[in-house]
């Protein structure tokens, strides 16, 4: 903390404090006033060159109030010193010397401000701080004040000469005050070494018939080196200046130049002595000098009774002053004779360059590390008779590579391929670390396989979807243009080696809707227009323009079928494609390969999406039961077969090994054919290869003449049996199909995919998914079943509907927003039924471990 910022907590410290002497009281009084107002009324007295006949210096001098009554000022700091509040007396002074001596106004000129301090404010680093803050905000510089210590306190002189070193450093000199016969007085000067001592009255009063004096003086001067370095205080009479003249004393201080007055009231030097004369201007350039140029200290020695000049060394690592062989630092006195050698520790920059591959072998990064270097010189500085040296760094940067090193450094390494001279370049004229790629291999070029460009037909807009789709083609209609592909180019990596050009990327499959004639694609049908990255295709496609129904017959098409009106009274709708419903579906029965698209709502109805999936989904186990007893069955009659032919003498019918298998070993697989072509009747109507197996296993294994079985038989039913479990999984795998509608009432929806609905709710209805159940409104009644999701703004009725919903997946989740009672949640093998209603339902399956 400042010490300023103190002066309100020393305010209320001193106003507790009990007084026994009123002066005391009232000198306590004057203290915070002052301290509060921050105000010390100060006067000044000059200090004159006698010699020179200049004004040297004014000193400034304290004289605080309480009521109009004048208090001495060595009594106003000693009350503040031992109430502790010497510091802040202190720095007041300071500020208000510096204030109204109008030393801002006169810093060009030659005179200097004397201001009294105690020692015990100089020890604190507090005191330090303040006056930097006040040299940093330009009042004043720091070489025109001289601090004056003063004795009204005792000091160690040893502590109080380290104080005085940071304080020196910048710029700032010190005045020893009431240097007398005391035997203290010569310790200080020995121990402080101050820049000037102030020779007490009484050893200055009498002086002029005083021998003993005047030796003593002369001594004083001796010591001090020169004249301009001792005040003699208390000069009242020309016999005594005289005298004081005759000791080698140049400056003096007392009535003889002038009373202690505010500042405006002083005498000028025209008021002392005159016009200046040649002679005094001549002894301006009497000092000694020093400066700094281009790295060199250059000295001159003074004339006369000149000063010598001083520098100030600043300790740093980087720069040695060395003086007649001794390196110095800190404040030093310096003459022409003096050896100076400046040092300079300068940092060399450094600079490597390596190489390294890209994890393709197609690149080379050339890797410039570069550390700068430093180099660190004197700022040259002006004639003075005083100058602080101060050190500026350059930084400096390794010489720039020459690109034919780069270059033979890529060779040697073995590197082949195209230089990049720019990041060469750069590289070699780079001045902070750099990193780039300066050699390419070369990279193969991928072909371009056979495309296809669309030829854009009439759209007209779906009111469905809410988006353009294109009309349907006729047969001959020039659906797309052939761009003919581009073969590969290899390539070779930065060691020469060759790479092959990656393979050509699929062409579009060309469905059985379209044809090839010259570079044009022709639709071979009439239809919609598939075209994609994969597959360019057209598709047939039915539009019925009217309400469907039973009288319209079963409609079972190969293709998207699409109804621009409602499916109403036992209408039914078979498609391999897509059906889209511009209406409702109210009592029918609606079975989309690709999915079922409804606008309005689906009543009493039954709508599966993917049929095909689901049956042969359900056929799938027993398909797969009827493979695995014929394959023990094959095993067995191939032995048996094989047996039969090494001994033909004793195996009269061959043709039995198979029926007598069946009836005595496989009897199970009787069953499961018999199960295979009696309950999946369904798949006649849709399936050619399950018609022509099924006629296979009526024909000859599920008859009487099953006892006339040859070998090729056995293997036909085994080809048979694989191809058409190969044509289950490829249905059951096929994108899922998806059933979207506004509502559903008393209706069943099953579909492979997800189940949308996107209006009011469900009623009473079973939606079944392979996917997830979406529903954007209420489910009330009915049961919902699907593999992953189930999410449903409100579930049930306030008045406890029984409505489940179940997840197949023991991973899967189900969220509700609105959860009323009497409802049954399921997950896996997990179930849950509420008896009160419930808000934001996250049901998942939960482990023993949760």
């Amino acid at each position: 903390m400042r010490p300023l910022a103190l002066v309100q907590n020393k305010i209320k410290t001193i106003a507790q404090v009990v007084f026994v002497n009123p002066h005391v009281k009232e000198v306590h009084a004057s203290i915070l006033d002052c301290l509060q107002n921050q105000h010390l009324p100060m006067v000044f007295q000059p200090i004159v060159n006698h010699t020179s006949q200049v004004i040297y210096a004014h000193e400034s001098l304290s004289r605080p109030t309480y009521r109009g009554k004048s208090i001495r000022p060595d009594i106003w700091f000693g009350i503040a010193h031992d109430y502790h509040h010497s510091l802040e007396a202190d720095l007041l002074a300071v500020r208000s010397a510096i204030q109204q001596s109008s030393i801002v106004s006169r810093r060009d000129s030659q005179q200097l401000l004397f201001i009294n301090v105690m020692p015990s404010s100089i020890i604190c680093r507090s005191f330090q701080v303040e006056l930097e803050s006040i040299f940093r905000s330009g009042v004043c510089e720091p070489t025109q004040l001289i601090l004056e210590i003063t004795e009204h306190v005792t000091y160690d002189p040893a502590i109080l000469a380290e104080a005085l070193r940071p304080l020196r450093a910048i710029g700032i000199r010190f005045a020893l005050d009431d240097v007398g016969l005391g035997a203290s007085n010569l310790t200080s000067i020995v121990e402080l070494e101050p820049d000037l001592i102030k020779l007490d009255r009484v050893l200055i009063a009498g002086i002029s018939s005083s021998v003993s004096k005047q030796k003593m003086v002369s001594q004083l001067v001796d010591y001090m080196g020169s004249g301009d370095r001792v005040v003699a205080e208390g000069i009242e009479n020309m016999d005594d200046l005289n005298v004081v003249k005759q000791t080698g004393v140049h400056l003096s201080q007392g009535y003889i130049w002038g009373k202690p007055e505010p500042f405006h009231l002083l005498p000028t030097r025209q008021h002392l002595f005159g016009a200046p004369s040649a002679a005094v201007l001549e002894s301006k350039r009497r000092h000694g000098t020093v400066q700094v140029h281009d790295g060199h200290i250059i000295v001159s020695n003074p004339q006369q009774l000149g000063h010598f000049a001083t520098i100030e060394i600043p300790s740093a690592p980087w720069v040695n002053v060395i003086i007649n062989g001794t390196p110095v630092i800190g404040r030093i006195l310096v003459q022409e004779s003096d050896h100076i050698l400046v040092e300079s520790h300068n940092v060399t920059p450094t600079s490597r360059l390596i190489t390294r591959e890209s994890s393709d072998k197609m690149e080379v990064i050339a890797v410039r590390q570069i550390t700068p270097g430093e180099q660190y010189r004197l700022v040259d500085k002006e004639e003075s008779a005083h100058i602080v040296l101060e050190i500026e760094s350059e930084v400096m940067y390794p010489d720039p590579v020459t690109s034919e090193s780069v270059v033979l450094l890529l060779q040697s390494s073995g590197y082949q391929g195209t230089l990049d001279e720019t990041a060469i370049e750069q590289i070699c004229n780079a001045r902070e670390t750099i990193e780039l790629t300066v050699l390419r291999g070369k990279r193969p070029i991928p072909g371009r396989p056979d495309s296809y460009t669309e030829i854009e037909q009439p759209r007209v807009y779906d009111p469905l979807h809410r988006r353009m789709k294109t009309s349907t083609v006729t047969v001959g209609t020039k659906v797309a243009t052939l761009a003919p592909g581009t073969p590969g180019m290899k390539g070779c990596n930065i060691f020469g080696y060759q790479i092959e050009a990656p393979s050509l990327g699929a062409s579009p499959t060309i469905g059985r809707g379209v044809t090839e004639i010259g570079d044009m694609l022709v639709a071979l049908r009439n239809g919609r227009l598939v075209f994609t990255k994969d597959k360019i295709d057209v598709v047939p496609e039915l539009i019925i323009g009217h309400n469907l129904t039973s009288k319209d017959g079963n409609i079972d098409f190969d293709g998207d079928v699409i109804v621009y009106g409602s499916i109403l009274d036992g209408g039914y709708i078979q498609s391999s494609g897509t059906i889209t419903v511009h209406g409702s579906i109210m009592c029918a029965t609606v079975m989309g390969e690709r999915g079922v698209f409804v606008s309005g709502s689906i009543v009493g109805s039954q709508v599966i999406a993917g049929p095909s999936r689901f049956l042969y989904q359900k056929t799938e186990p027993t398909l797969r039961r009827c493979i695995t007893e014929y394959e023990r069955f094959r095993e067995e009659y191939k032995m048996l077969l094989q047996h039969a032919h090494k001994y033909p003498s004793r195996v009269t019918n061959i043709y039995m090994i198979a029926y007598i298998l069946l009836e005595q070993r496989h009897p199970m697989l009787l069953s499961a054919f018999e199960q295979l072509s009696n309950n999946f009747r369904d798949l006649f109507s849709m399936d050619a290869a399950f018609v022509q197996l099924s006629h296979e296993l009526r024909s000859k294994w599920l008859v009487v003449q099953r006892t006339k079985i040859h070998e090729q038989d056995v293997e036909f039913l085994h080809e048979q049996l694989v191809n058409f479990l190969g044509r289950v999984q490829t249905v059951a795998s096929a994108e899922p199909a998806d059933i979207r509608v506004h509502t559903v009432t008393s209706s069943v929806l099953r579909a492979t995919g997800k189940i949308i609905v996107k209006g009011a709710g469900g009623y009473t209805s079973t939606l079944e998914s392979e996917d997830a159940i979406l529903v954007k409104g209420s489910v009330r009644g009915g049961f919902m079943i699907a593999k992953n999701t189930v999410r449903v703004h409100e579930l049930g009725t306030k008045s406890a509907t029984e409505t489940a919903v179940k997840v197949v997946s023991d991973t899967g989740l189900i969220a509700i927003k609105i959860r009323h009672c009497n409802t049954v949640l399921q997950v896996g093998n997990q179930r849950d039924r509420n008896f009160e209603a419930e808000h934001n339902v996250l049901y998942r399956w939960r482990t023993d471990d949760r």
